[in-house]
């Protein structure tokens, strides 16, 4: 299956809407989504970080969710 990149992202940002935010390799393989993300974008973390899935982030030796990490980097 060949995608265009906005296509591969429509479908991922999709399953991310479904299954709240959780995509994994796994999920993406199941769909044939994993190589097209590939081709991309480096891996996984890297699509998460560009379309605001990731939910935790580590600052200064601690993890926070994206919105407290933001909270306290405004700070």
């Amino acid at each position: 299956m060949k995608l265009t990149k906005e296509v591969c992202r429509d479908k991922i940002l999709e399953l991310a809407k479904q299954t709240e935010g959780s995509v994994s390799i796994e999920l993406l393989k199941e769909h044939e989504l994993y190589y097209e993300m590939l081709k991309y974008w480096k891996n996984l973390t890297e699509f998460k970080n560009e379309f605001g899935l990731l939910k935790k982030q580590t600052f200064d030796g601690k993890t926070y969710s994206r919105d407290e990490l933001i909270n306290i980097l405004q700070k």
